[in-house]
């Protein structure tokens, strides 16, 4: 019997009006009949560009939430193109039951560790030396970050209200690499409050801006909408990083092409991020480089505030 031949699957971008489009005469009116309104803008394009498919919709991610129906309808017409995958926008809501919707977590927590050593630089200090602190806030990926950042760091801590669940990777580290983990569940615990480095994962929408040291590395590996605004108003000095660049695209872009690309990035991700990390994070740093840090998809150096000015300096919008 004949194979049947691999149908080629391609990534989609999806963007959204930078702000919402009402006048301040519409924005008066009952919230049914804007919301009718709102109904008659037409989705602005869908095109192919290169190995890749944009949407462009004309209204903003704060819209968003109105527009749910259409956008179904452009993703079908996206899988129907033959896109296999999303690469999420950074605000904004959209369905995900009809393609894959990829954020970057899984190619952010693969390159955890050179995120950190980057961002450590300009104040001369090794990563190895470095205290680091990891939020679990839930997430899955928080066993394959602590298996990561294990061999690069002799201060590794985990903040968790599940303490339980790490007993058996605390064992294992300190068998393999002779590392203590530091397990601790209240956020006023020196772990976090001298940390060098965080990285957060999960979404906790917690407020953290008083209880870390000055110049904190901070990596929102959850991407965490509420937690990143609190810390972007209230802690200008410290690095503030809720994504990273790879071959000069998002990590959202990179995850959606590479999960189009790879059977194994595929089933890492369809596991829900639990199983299969180490044949997904082989093949990911096999055709990917690190080369930048996001903020709200902006590229972004690895510059403190005392030497910038203001929390990182921020470069150019980058897809």
């Amino acid at each position: 019997m004949q194979k049947e031949p691999q149908i080629q699957r391609y990534p989609a971008l999806v963007r959204f009006l930078a702000q919402p489009q009402e006048s301040a005469v519409s924005a008066k009116l009952p919230k049914r009949l804007r919301t009718a309104m709102r109904k008659l803008r037409p989705i602005q394009h869908i095109e192919q560009n290169g190995s890749q498919w944009e949407i462009m919709f004309s209204f903003s991610a704060e819209e968003s939430p109105f527009f749910q129906k259409e956008i179904a309808q452009a993703f079908t017409t996206l899988r129907k193109k033959g896109v296999g995958a999303v690469g999420a926008p950074f605000l904004g809501e959209v369905p995900r039951d009809i393609l894959p919707v990829l954020e970057g977590r899984g190619l952010f927590a693969c390159f955890c560790a050179k995120a950190a050593e980057a961002a450590l630089e300009p104040v001369q200090k090794k990563l190895r030396q470095a205290k680091v602190t990891v939020i679990d806030g839930g997430d899955p990926l928080v066993f394959s970050v602590l298996e990561r950042m294990a061999k690069k760091t002799d201060h590794l801590h985990l903040l968790t209200s599940h303490g339980e669940r790490f007993t058996e990777i605390g064992e294992r580290l300190y068998d393999e690499y002779g590392l203590v983990l530091g397990v601790f569940a209240t956020e006023k615990h020196r772990f976090l409050q001298e940390a060098d480095v965080v990285i957060a994962c999960g979404k906790d929408g917690k407020d953290y801006s008083r209880l870390i040291a000055p110049n904190t590395v901070w990596l929102d590996m959850g991407k965490d909408a509420a937690r990143i605004s609190r810390l972007a108003k209230r802690r200008e000095d410290i690095f503030l990083a809720d994504g990273i660049c790879l071959d000069g695209k998002t990590d959202r872009s990179a995850e959606a092409a590479l999960y189009c690309q790879s059977e194994a990035y595929r089933n890492f991700f369809d596991s829900g991020y639990r199983a299969g990390w180490q044949e997904g994070w082989k093949l990911a740093e096999e055709v990917l480089h690190f080369d930048g840090f996001l903020y709200h998809e902006r590229k972004k150096s690895s510059v403190f505030a005392e030497k910038s000015g203001k929390s990182g300096v921020f470069e150019r919008e980058i897809t």
